[in-house]
């Protein structure tokens, strides 16, 4: 009773230490990112259409009843964080970064603690010092795309909660949990269906090939799929209630589009690890910059295709040596990596032209690759450690005479068998001798004890002198088989000079470029000026072109507000459908109708307008935008057009 007492407060512990790692780093990561996030984000509508959200929910709709959001509504996902952050700091421009800042510090102390490899004391510290540089000291280019919103690091987050149940628990309740999360993070993100469930669908049938044993995958496979009908089931329990309209979202595929994204790909990983440029944000980095963090990205690339060769391998032939003793280690990285090339998927099909912004989509691949990394390259280098240390501890537990209890060795029972011919011949003369099977007690790095089943003599007279090969288990156990590739010293020396020198180069170009990006000027956002000139005309309530609208209304703090418009047929204003709610425009009359004269969107100009409410009264135009005025205010037609599919996929 009091050893399950103890057990219990011992895990009990281990949570509360991991819960209270993840608080701290989220805490000491957020205002850190947040100041380089403020040097790269200025702000536009999708980032404040998502706070908009946030706000509604934190003011009671907690379901976005009244609103048409597409499939990527983000409403249990960047919405729900606006929504929390709100409630602490307040409803301005101020979330535009603070919202996806937080969301990046908690991905990253999530990834550092599934890269932490526990009872490992120093050496365990190697795969979250990885994840720290690859992820926490951003390169300019990751900085764009990782640290604004919704730009789906959220949905990774849900993944990677979903993949450790998964790939750690090995239970039905960890499965049932694990669906659970996935069918949320589906009500808000379509795109989790590419890199999440498949990729926990595909490594469920992957363990069972690798283990040869149904039992191994069937949770994982299961809960992958009843995430699908659980998010139908949660989403009709919504709507007895009253919630969101799913909208139409087309997806036009072109080949030759397909066939050039492919190309993309190389490149823009390059980017996102400092080595090249993609984004449209300010660069700092120098040649010299360049290669330092080249050298990680060399050491993510290999790491990522040996994972991949091994798991290749492993499904052919099965689980053999120690790389993959333990589904508990392999079963997550699996998932890891198929997410990697899930995520490419979606790059590949999701970006419909060659604008840069479409690199947001190889955020998952970046995180992912970053934490199977350093996982796998954690557990290397902690397994040879512990391969030297046993060694050395059974050779001098031997040598040392009985008075000495053999470290990293347990005595399992008296042994019955006959005395081994091997192990007598290095017994001291005359001494009086008894055998004992014993196993090394040090873990295989999976958490789990390695049995070699060696016979060691325990004597009475004087110590027990052995040769090398008698003195090393793993030498004895194995003579004539050759050691494990990861315990071969060739093979050692070359992979720590190799993560060694990686690590140190990625380290300082990870300083430097971070403190370059701050010394950087916050970026400007063209909106304030036309904010401060509405309200100079007083101008507080209008409509029109989405990349004008919520922006403004998120940068006034809702002082000035201006609801997005799109032209329906006949090019006649009506209500944007696709990111609003209907409460905006019922029963409600504006003042103007703006848009930008250097950045068209859907037909939204002064000839829409014209066809709408007639000849204006007054036209004024301010910087790119152009502000127009009738004799009464306007209203917006609220009719949406019928939707007969939410995901059009239109081939070209």
């Amino acid at each position: 009773m009091n050893r399950a007492v103890s057990d219990r407060e011992e895990k009990l512990k281990v949570v509360l230490y991991r819960l209270l790692t993840f608080i701290s780093m989220t805490a000491i990561l957020t205002p850190f990112l947040n100041a380089i996030s403020t040097r790269y984000v200025p702000g536009d509508s999708d980032g404040a259409t998502v706070i908009l959200e946030g706000l509604a929910m934190a003011r009671g709709n907690w379901l976005l009843h009244g609103w048409s959001i597409s499939l990527d509504s983000f409403w249990t996902l960047d919405a729900l964080f606006n929504a929390f952050l709100i409630k602490i700091v307040g409803f301005g421009p101020s979330l535009l970064t603070l919202t996806p800042s937080f969301i990046a510090a908690m991905t990253i102390s999530a990834g550092v603690l599934m890269a932490y490899r526990p009872g490992k004391k120093l050496a365990g510290l190697l795969g979250p010092l990885i994840v720290v540089m690859c992820l926490a000291l951003p390169a300019p280019d990751l900085s764009y795309y990782l640290l604004q919103g919704p730009w789906h690091v959220v949905t990774v987050l849900y993944c990677l909660a979903a993949f450790a149940l998964l790939g750690k628990r090995q239970s039905w309740p960890a499965a049932a949990l694990a669906a659970l999360i996935l069918a949320v993070a589906l009500l808000g993100d379509i795109l989790l269906l590419d890199f999440g469930i498949s990729a926990i669908v595909v490594g469920g049938v992957v363990a069972m090939l690798r283990s040869r044993k149904f039992s191994t995958g069937i949770k994982t496979v299961l809960s992958g799929l009843l995430s699908i009908p659980l998010a139908i089931g949660l989403r009709l329990l919504a709507d007895t209630f009253g919630t969101f309209e799913i909208v139409n979202r087309n997806l036009p595929l072109k080949l030759s589009q397909i066939e050039a994204n492919v190309g993309y790909i190389p490149g823009r990983i390059a980017a996102m690890f400092g080595v090249g440029s993609v984004s449209s944000a300010p660069t700092n980095a120098d040649f010299i910059l360049e290669v330092m963090r080249a050298t990680m990205l060399f050491v993510v690339c290999a790491t990522v295709l040996f994972s991949l060769g091994n798991t290749i391998v492993a499904m052919f032939r099965g689980n053999k040596g120690a790389y993959n003793a333990d589904p508990k280690e392999w079963h997550f990285n699996d998932m890891l990596l198929l997410g990697i090339f899930a995520d490419f998927v979606t790059f590949i099909v999701g970006a419909t032209s060659n604008n840069s912004q479409y690199s947001k989509y190889l955020d998952p691949a970046i995180i992912f690759a970053a934490i199977l990394t350093a996982r796998v390259l954690s557990y290397v280098f902690t397994t040879f450690l512990e391969a030297r240390r046993e060694s050395g501890a059974a050779s001098y537990a031997i040598s040392s005479g009985p008075a000495t209890r053999m470290p990293g060795l347990q005595s399992a029972y008296r042994s019955q068998s006959p005395i081994s011919p091997a192990v007598g011949l290095f017994t001291t003369p005359g001494a009086e001798t008894s055998f004992y099977d014993v196993s090394l007690g040090a873990s295989d790095g999976y958490g789990r004890e390695r049995d070699h089943g060696i016979a060691f003599p325990e004597t009475t007279q004087g110590p027990v002198h052995l040769s090398k090969e008698a003195a090393d288990p793993y030498l004895l156990q194995n003579k004539g088989k050759g050691k494990s590739f990861f315990e071969k010293k060739l093979f050692a020396k070359g992979f720590f000079t190799a993560v060694l020198f990686a690590s140190v180069c990625s380290l300082i170009a990870g300083g430097v470029q971070v403190k370059n990006e701050l010394a950087l000027p916050v970026a400007s956002q063209p909106i304030r000026g036309l904010v401060s000139f509405l309200e100079s005309k007083g101008l507080y309530n209008g409509v029109g072109a989405y990349w004008v609208s919520s922006i403004v209304t998120v940068e006034s703090k809702g002082e000035v507000t201006i609801r997005p418009v799109t032209n329906a047929a006949a090019d006649k204003l009506r209500r944007y459908g696709r990111q609003s709610a209907k409460d905006w425009y019922a029963d409600h009359e504006f003042q103007f109708f703006i848009y930008n004269l250097y950045q068209p969107w859907r037909k939204v100009n002064t000839l829409s307008a014209v066809k709408t409410y007639g000849v204006p009264k007054t036209q004024i135009t301010d910087g790119p935008y152009r502000i127009i005025m009738w004799q009464n205010p306007i209203s917006v037609s609220l009719v949406l057009p019928t939707i007969s599919n939410p995901l059009d996929i239109i081939l070209r």
